[in-house]
């Protein structure tokens, strides 16, 4: 058993990742090859780029054995003519490539971005009960923006450098092919350590991204969970765990650029073994008459500015290890595929309006652990119904299943006589206005918050809605921005707020679940006198512990261990003295 206080690793959906065999051929089709256009122009400029440092290279016979050795002075200004013009327009075009470049690098990263953003969003309520937030923050935007690198360094230097390097090979072979190969006799002998290189880069780069990960996480629940860290002078205690989660992912990361590092010195070293075996062999024939000086400073510069371009081509290949690592865990999420579907021939929503009926449901979270064990009951349309029972008995999971954020092992759920297995989850929870216990507000305006789901057009439902609701007793100007996850208002304005949310929805089913549990006895009574006007005509679904929420109710379900064991009026109820009259007795008139 794992001790209390130790953190165990989620064995979460999230952390799977795929083969990485074609994962950037399969990116690069679905995401670059949407900008070919961009791409097409800035390749052409790159290759105009590339050769211009060719012909730098070939020039350089001429300014020697035309120019210096001859000494002609219009030689010399033809050559420096030729420097210019060639400078001016590798400037030119390196410009525009780079710039068109990491235009269509942010470009990509965004739109992968947004595609992970909808996915996610499409997957079920299970899956974030098991994936952690910073998880998910790290893989949209960590894990994209590392290709970024990528777009723009990698695919820029394999246009531009591949021609440079080709260039200068014709040039160096056209020179003489013999130096060429003295030149290039110590390219074996790096090859191995690149691979094994290349692969230990790889391995390092995906622990670097996983600790990414982790420390996103820790600082998700620091900077939300604030007021608890002070209240419980956790400082120094959450400083510490945020040091040792960084330490990790420096130390990981560490490694990654040290590998990455490495690889252009392999072509360095290359690059000196060559340089040397061609002063040896190339001066003999310079000095014995066979080569002019021009030819030999030709081949040397072009030697020199050869290893340059494959410095960086060895550097893409590090980036792409990277990249491969990133786009493991990026396929590997949206690899993910929701449990609940829509039915492949769904119906129209007809009568949302009507009697939900639970028919013999279970379901369970775990198979050792169920929760509903043959749940029935029929909730009148447009009545009341009161849900009570002790924690745990299932309460809050009969909306979840109602609203199909959970699915049933078994049973039926219908909803004016529609099984809303054969609804578009879409029709389904328009047909909902849900006020939970989870007050989840995002940081915008009172406004957008109250109208989120609805109409935000709709200034006029949006103020009637805060009137209703007693939001504009605290805050008159609905333009006011609520903070991060409305943590500028007390527990009971956020909880205001969201019901002026459920009442700007024309919903015919109303749940809610706790609805005034945050707010104060005064207050309660003034939104209960707006609930009771908002579920006029309704469906209502109520689960709370007080009793005054609920002793109005039409009926009253009494839950214990996922049955319905008791089902009445208030009166009824506690005249039969069982299991709801035991309740109001044990907690004193609150259930």
């Amino acid at each position: 058993m794992a001790a209390f206080g130790k953190k165990k690793t989620s064995q979460n959906p999230a952390s799977k990742t795929v083969p990485s065999t074609g994962l950037l051929w399969s990116f690069s089709r679905e995401h670059i090859g949407a900008h070919w256009p961009l791409l097409a122009g800035a390749l052409v400029l790159m290759v105009i780029d590339g050769a211009a440092y060719g012909m730098f290279a070939g020039g350089v016979r001429y300014l020697v054995d035309d120019g210096l050795m001859a000494q002609s002075l219009g030689a010399l200004r033809w050559v420096a003519i030729f420097v210019v013009t060639l400078f001016l327009v590798r400037a030119t075009a390196a410009f525009l490539h780079r710039a068109i470049m990491r235009v269509v690098g942010l470009k990509i990263v965004g739109d992968l971005q947004v595609r992970l953003v909808r996915h996610l969003l499409g997957l079920d309520a299970r899956f974030y009960q098991t994936t952690p937030p910073g998880e998910l923050i790290e893989r949209v935007r960590g894990d994209t923006t590392a290709l970024q690198q990528v777009i723009t360094t990698a695919i820029m230097s394999l246009g531009r450098d591949t021609v440079s390097v080709l260039a200068m090979l014709v040039i160096v072979l056209w020179t003489d092919w013999v130096w060429t190969l003295v030149v290039l006799v110590g390219a074996p002998l790096v090859v191995l350590p690149m691979a094994m290189l290349m692969a230990w880069v790889r391995r390092a780069t995906k622990r670097a991204r996983a600790s990414a990960a982790d420390l996103t996480q820790t600082l998700d629940e620091i900077f939300h969970g604030h007021k608890s860290v002070r209240a419980n002078n956790r400082q120094a205690h959450e400083c510490e765990r945020s040091r040792a989660a960084t330490h990790v992912y420096v130390e990981r990361q560490s490694w990654a650029e040290i590998g990455q590092a490495a690889l252009p010195s392999m072509i360095d070293l290359m690059a000196g073994m060559g340089i040397a075996a061609v002063l040896l062999f190339g001066m003999q024939d310079v000095i014995s008459g066979e080569k002019t000086l021009g030819e030999f400073a030709t081949f040397f510069a072009a030697i020199g500015l050869l290893f340059d371009p494959a410095r960086r081509l060895s550097n893409v290949v590090g980036q792409l290890q990277i990249a491969s690592a990133s786009l493991e865990r990026i396929y590997g999420l949206l690899a993910e595929q929701p449990r609940i579907l829509d039915s492949e021939s769904p119906q129209d929503f007809e009568n949302p309006a009507g009697d939900i009926v639970f028919d013999d449901v279970h379901f369970s979270y775990a198979p050792d652990k169920p929760v509903l064990q043959g749940l029935s009951f029929r909730a009148p349309a447009g009545k009341m119904t009161a849900i009570v029972g002790p924690s745990g008995a299932g309460k809050t999971t009969i909306f979840n299943m109602l609203a199909r954020f959970e699915e049933a092992d078994s049973g039926s759920i219908t909803i004016g006589g529609q099984d809303i297995l054969d609804l578009r989850q879409a029709d389904l929870r328009a047909g909902l206005a849900l006020v939970s216990q989870e007050t989840a507000l995002f940081n915008e305006t009172l406004a957008y918050n109250i109208a989120y789901g609805a109409d935000f057009e709709d200034q006029a439902g949006i103020v009637a809605a805060a009137d209703k609701a007693q939001v504009t007793s605290f805050q008159t100007d609905l333009t006011t921005a609520v903070g991060p996850r409305g943590d500028s208002l007390s527990g009971g304005q956020r909880q205001r707020v969201v019901i002026a949310r459920a009442m700007m929805r024309a919903a015919p089913i109303l749940l809610l679940d706790e609805a005034t549990a945050a707010l104060d006895s005064k207050t309660e009574q003034q939104i209960q006198a707006a609930l009771k006007a908002v579920s006029d005509g309704r469906t209502s679904l109520v689960i709370a512990h007080r009793l005054s929420t609920i002793k109005e109710a039409d009926q009253i379900l009494v839950v214990e261990a996922g049955q319905v064991v008791e089902a009445g009026t208030h009166d009824e109820l506690i005249a039969r003295q069982g299991a709801y009259w035991r309740q109001v007795n044990n907690q004193n008139t609150a259930i």
